[in-house]
């Protein structure tokens, strides 16, 4: 395996906060987070209430303006009215995909 890149190898950083502990003594609870550095956060941490709520609204928003550009394709309006929706719905379906992909942080 190679050797990590950077100053510090993986055990000398926190693996909750990424604090360099390496003059620490044990026990290691890092100071920034209070936390065992030789323990892991759990693999499978939720996304927030806050993403999948904003993620669903986008996702909305997307079918909404996708609605309204097929109503004005259907009235016959010009390619200039069509435009914004089908660029709002676009976009809005995309930043929701990413919201509701986004990594964890930290």
């Amino acid at each position: 395996m190679p050797e990590p890149s950077g100053r510090f190898k993986p055990v000398d950083r926190c693996s909750w906060c990424g604090y360099d502990v390496a003059s620490l003594g044990f026990p290691r609870l890092c100071p920034e987070c209070g936390r065992d550095t030789r323990t892991r956060p759990p693999a499978n941490r939720g996304i927030g209430i806050a993403r999948v709520i904003t993620g669903v609204v986008l996702l909305v928003a997307a079918a909404a303006a996708a609605v309204i550009a097929v109503i004005l394709l259907l009235r016959n309006a010009p390619a200039a009215a069509i435009a914004p929706p089908v660029i709002v719905s676009i976009a809005a379906a995309a930043t929701a995909i990413a919201a509701l992909r986004a990594g964890r942080a930290g």
